[in-house]
């Protein structure tokens, strides 16, 4: 699991699953749709440049 707190709204991604949980406690679970967004979101939300031939969902 790969976890990223920011002041504004923290992260988790475990596999597949994105976790968003905000300052007020709510807490928002969905599935990524597939390798492309996985990618997107680790990119955009992390800040992790994901290296070419690297899989994100084995």
């Amino acid at each position: 699991m790969q976890e990223l707190p920011f002041p504004r709204t923290p992260f988790a991604l475990d596999g597949d699953r994105l976790v968003e949980t905000r300052a007020d406690g709510t807490v928002t679970e969905r599935r990524l749709a597939d390798e492309a967004e996985a990618r997107r979101v680790v990119e955009e939300e992390f800040g992790i440049a994901v290296p070419e031939g690297v899989t994100l969902l084995g």
